[in-house]
């Protein structure tokens, strides 16, 4: 892979670009809280000394401006900056944005998290006329659109926090983990964790409890010494709590209503983790 340094919110960061082959950064986040919202405190680190490993979610939590599939995105000029050139860049448009509608809405319904089908299964269910070489440059090019970079800060953060804790992730991707882990090793982070367990690689996705199972068995670690991080309130907070963990949500407090899950706490960011 091609490592490039692209400029982010959050600071310049590490960009993996696959040869050949978003959403993120969440704004109006308010103080830390405690559970339930209904006071603000700061986050005191020490609490997590009651744990003995550290679960992560990636998107939103430590790696920003990813899941860049906006309507004014342009697919069709990465797939020609990746090297395509077997398809007309209107065609490779439509045909990730058919792609984008059709998972998405797989995504979102709950009937398919623990049976949830790759990129190039649904690639090929909404675009059957393309052969199989340029489903394999479209893949890349959502890949491309997916992933985002982890700043420095944040990656700072994830150093010290492993110089107390076991450290493991836990992220639902769509495309196949390997510019991830590409990512972080560009980073400097991908000998932090202990374990990552990326959805894609499992064929389901958070809350579906598997990939929390698989990830407390590498840690060879009981729920109850484990505390998950991360930004979505179902897939993270409820997938966890579901399985028996501690839970630290990345949110705004003021989000959380009577039916919501409860975190046992709440921060701004990553970086309020560490004093």
């Amino acid at each position: 892979p091609t490592t490039v340094r692209r400029a982010s919110r959050r600071g310049t960061c590490v960009r993996v670009r696959m040869s050949g082959q978003g959403l993120g950064d969440p704004q109006g986040r308010t103080t830390a809280g405690l559970p339930g919202g209904s006071q603000s405190h700061p986050f005191d680190p020490s609490w997590l000394t009651g744990f003995r490993a550290v679960l992560l979610d990636v998107n939103g939590t430590f790696m920003f401006d990813h899941d860049r599939f906006s309507p004014a995105d342009d697919y069709g000029a990465t797939y020609r900056a990746l090297g395509g050139t077997g398809m007309p860049v209107e065609a490779v448009n439509r045909a990730i944005r058919q792609f984008v509608d059709a998972y998405g809405r797989l995504y979102r319904d709950p009937r398919h998290e623990d049976d949830f089908p790759s990129v190039r299964h649904v690639l090929h269910a909404t675009n059957p006329a393309v052969p199989d070489t340029e489903l394999r440059h479209l893949e890349a090019v959502i890949a491309v659109h997916e992933i985002g970079c982890v700043p420095p800060a944040h990656a700072a953060v994830l150093r010290r926090l492993a110089l107390a804790y076991r450290l493991g992730v836990v992220s639902n991707l769509w495309s196949s983990s390997g510019p991830w882990r590409d990512a972080f090793a560009g980073a400097g982070i991908a000998d932090l964790f202990d374990t990552m367990i990326f959805s894609s690689d499992h064929g389901c996705v958070k809350p579906a409890a598997r990939l929390f199972r698989i990830a407390l068995d590498a840690l060879e670690l009981p729920p109850a010494d484990v505390v998950f991080v991360g930004d979505d309130l179902q897939r993270d907070v409820a997938g966890a709590q579901a399985l028996g963990l501690a839970t630290i949500w990345i949110g705004n407090a003021r989000q959380l209503g009577p039916d919501t899950p409860r975190p046992d706490r709440i921060i701004n960011a990553l970086t309020d983790l560490i004093l």
